[in-house]
């Protein structure tokens, strides 16, 4: 009787096991994954997660970082500059800094003054360029991302 109750609690613990770290990555939890990808190394941008300064690569982004990307391409400049400080540290997403710069000027035409601060911080002028191409790009695909009164 011991060793069939020992098999189904070995059973039960190695099903846990398996539904966490295959599940997450399934189901949008792709931030707490990325960070135990960290131990594993292979990785490239700089995550501060649950076993310190690890760095990792975010192939998924967070559901937390989706929905401030829903609510970015709304109009709403907090969201937007919340993206921007993601890309920028690459805590939720994997770290692209034109991607950053083009949230940063876009929550800044949207009145919100640290992204406008953000934006005239001393940024390579490669990253310039090309985060006021995204800017445009993103503005033109989604037009409400910008404020207009």
């Amino acid at each position: 009787m011991k060793d069939e109750v020992s098999n189904v609690l070995g059973v039960k613990y190695v099903l846990l096991i398996l539904v966490f770290t295959v599940g997450l990555s399934l189901c949008g939890c792709s931030t707490v994954t990325s960070k135990m990808r960290g131990l594993w190394g292979g990785t490239t941008s700089k995550i501060r997660g649950l076993w310190g300064n690890t760095t990792s690569t975010v192939d998924i982004p967070s559901a937390q970082f989706t929905a401030a990307q829903g609510e970015a391409f709304e109009g709403d400049a907090v969201a937007q500059f919340r993206l921007g400080e993601w890309y920028r540290t690459g805590e939720e997403v994997k770290r692209d800094t034109a991607q950053a710069y083009a949230w940063f000027t876009i929550s800044a035409l949207n009145g919100f003054p640290p992204a406008k601060a953000r934006v005239r911080a001393g940024w390579d002028p490669a990253t310039i360029a090309r985060g006021k191409e995204l800017a445009e790009i993103l503005i033109d695909k989604f037009p409400s991302a910008v404020f207009v009164p």
